[in-house]
């Protein structure tokens, strides 16, 4: 197995190329291009399951008087653009979100909430927005304490635009990684000022990293990273997780590879460890390259440790009995909630963009530290990679239906059941608890 911790490492890259892939984009982009954006989407899906800084609650000092406010963004995607519309509602249990009631915002930007207010990520101009929300649930800029309206710019440090790396640490740091500048960057949510910037030491010669977003256990930052030629656009055969000691004089992560399966997806916190899921790039990895690829897994690591653990291994493939298995998301039990691919064909043969399609594609919770596996029978197919929120001590999964341009949202328990809460239009792309 291999294990590095330094960040200046030189990788033999697989021969095999994503010329099918690209191919197929390509000629079915003009038909397919809202499905093109999430097959075609990084590691990290928009809205993905948030571990660190997630609100909670109402962390303002305001929460027992102010009236309960849930944060629901929506993404509708046309041939003409995409757009973000936050709505502010009294309870998850809502029914359909009217997204004529929302704020509108540019449909590149990130959404993230902590402290009772949420946070709006441009990616136009690098600028951050903080939004407050009234006890009658209208949304309004923030103002600083010295009236200003609460914003930040991040381009003066040369970020204009964000990926979902994003962390609130405490009320007055949060941490922004960004993989491709090679920064880490320090904040203070509260004043909105920039705090610090280092060199994260990400950056290896010829490589391109993608990650997700990060989530903290025992005072450390944690975020995975996946790995492609910037030539070729190979694969890398390896999994890696970036740790940052938030005690430390400096926010520079150490840096831990394993090779014992390719392409990191979420990482999940529980049990006092990090689980790490290496999922072949999202599926994708299965349909494009030659080369045969060790079966989609779990790795663990727990603080203080210089590796992933040796004597853990989860071969997901043979636990689900599926070839892809994606995106884990944790259910706080022990459990992790997975899509698996059921499909009767080959997925060597499948057209990489029909993989988007429900037809291929169920929920599964499977046991980190058994041999359980559960599936979810009240969710209906769905192409896309799970989503899950907790919100509550629940945990709440999207469903996107894509041909009616609609979504809804289901409330799970660990038995595998499903309650549908709400529905709304386009994909749902954040959902919090504000206070």
């Amino acid at each position: 197995m291999l294990k590095h911790h330094t960040n200046h490492i030189d990788f033999a890259v697989p021969k095999a190329r994503m010329t099918r892939f690209c191919r197929v984009i390509r000629h079915s982009l003009a038909t397919t291009l809202v499905l093109g954006f999430a097959a075609c989407a990084a590691p990290a899906s928009d809205g993905e399951d948030g571990q660190a800084g997630d609100s909670g609650g109402d962390g303002d000092g305001d929460g027992d008087s102010a009236p309960p406010a849930y944060l629901v963004v929506n993404r509708i995607s046309t041939p003409e653009g995409r757009a973000l519309f936050v709505s502010t509602i009294p309870e998850l249990n809502h029914g359909e979100i009217d997204i004529g009631r929302a704020l509108e915002i540019g449909g590149f930007s990130r959404v993230a909430s902590f402290g009772g207010k949420f946070y709006v990520f441009d990616n136009e101009s690098g600028v951050v927005t903080r939004y407050a929300v009234d006890d009658d649930l209208s949304v309004t800029v923030d103002a600083l304490s010295d009236g200003e309206p609460a914003r930040l710019s991040f381009s003066g440090i040369g970020i204009q635009s964000f990926s979902n790396t994003i962390a609130f640490v405490a009320d007055d740091r949060a941490i922004y990684v960004d993989v491709n500048e090679d920064l880490i960057v320090e904040w203070d949510p509260s004043a909105m000022t920039i705090t610090s910037s280092v060199d994260g030491g990400i950056l290896r010669e010829g490589l391109t990293p993608e990650s997700t977003r990060p989530a903290l256990l025992d005072n450390h930052l944690v975020f995975p990273l996946a790995w492609s030629n910037s030539l070729t656009f190979d694969f890398v055969p390896l999994v890696s997780l970036a740790v940052i000691d938030l005690g430390a004089s400096n926010n520079r992560p150490t840096i831990i590879d394993d090779d014992r399966c390719y392409g990191a997806g979420n990482v999940v916190v529980d049990n006092g460890a990090v689980y790490t899921l290496g999922e072949n790039f999202d599926g994708l990895g299965i349909t494009v390259l030659d080369e045969p690829l060790p079966p989609p897994c779990v790795l663990r690591w727990r603080p203080g440790q210089a590796d992933f653990d040796d004597d853990y291994y989860v071969d997901l493939a043979a636990r689900t009995n599926s070839e892809i298995v994606t995106r884990a998301a944790g259910l706080g039990d022990g459990t992790v909630l997975t899509h698996i691919y059921v499909g009767q064909d080959d997925p060597r043969e499948v057209n990489p963009l029909a993989l988007v399609s429900g037809d291929f594609w169920r929920y599964a919770i499977v046991e980190l530290e058994g041999e359980g596996v559960t599936m979810v029978e009240d969710l209906p197919p769905s192409g896309l990679s799970p989503v899950l929120w907790a919100v509550d001590d629940s945990y709440y999964a999207p469903l996107t239906d894509r041909i009616n341009g609609a979504a809804s949202l289901h409330r799970l328990d660990g038995s595998g059941q499903a309650t549908q809460v709400l529905t709304s239009t386009g994909d749902l792309f954040e959902v919090a608890r504000l206070r």
